[in-house]
């Protein structure tokens, strides 16, 4: 994957099995991108979008 703007927003279900958390983290690191896990959340984040949002929107402010 193309690195992406140092601003950017990466989020991760910590049970994501399409895309492992692992993945992520060799992704990031080499751009310093922070990572925010949402513990228990998979990788559609289902029953977990109330915690995402909150995320964006104070993300946004």
């Amino acid at each position: 994957v193309a690195p992406v703007p140092e601003n950017t927003l990466v989020i991760h279900g910590e049970t994501d099995d399409t895309v492992p958390i692992q993945s992520v983290y060799d992704w990031a690191r080499p751009q310093e991108l922070p990572v925010v896990v949402i513990p228990g959340a998979e990788h559609f984040l289902h029953r977990k979008l109330h915690i995402l949002k909150r995320i964006i929107v104070d993300a946004w402010r």
